[in-house]
């Protein structure tokens, strides 16, 4: 009998090192992510305002494509730190998030 404990504990103990193990990695992958996603609207903020400099250029003032290339890109940036909000908000909160879809379903 001892024998069967001993051995339930190890096997135990061993899952559970297992899912902490697991945890973490999955932590650090999370963390990863919304610092690319930082870099991506970084890089997206600084495209904008070089497309804004060119729109306002002689050349290219009132140009529809780079305008509307401008909005495009502010709309990316807008849904990227949106998205980035809705990721932290699920990690911190998981039970926020299902109760909102859950509202807005019904709303619908």
């Amino acid at each position: 009998m001892i024998y069967l404990v001993s051995f339930l504990l190890i096997v135990s103990l061993v899952a559970n090192g297992m899912l902490v193990w697991y945890t973490k990695k999955l932590i650090a992958r999370l963390w990863d992510s919304t610092n690319g996603i930082d870099d991506i609207q970084r890089l997206l903020n600084q495209y904008t305002t070089f497309l804004s400099a060119v729109y306002q250029m002689e050349e290219f003032y009132g140009d529809e494509v780079i305008n509307r290339l401008i909005k495009d890109t502010q709309s990316l940036e807008k849904f990227l730190k949106d998205y980035k909000t809705r990721v932290v908000a699920d990690v911190n909160n998981p039970n926020d998030t299902e109760d909102e879809a859950e509202e807005e379903l019904q709303e619908k």
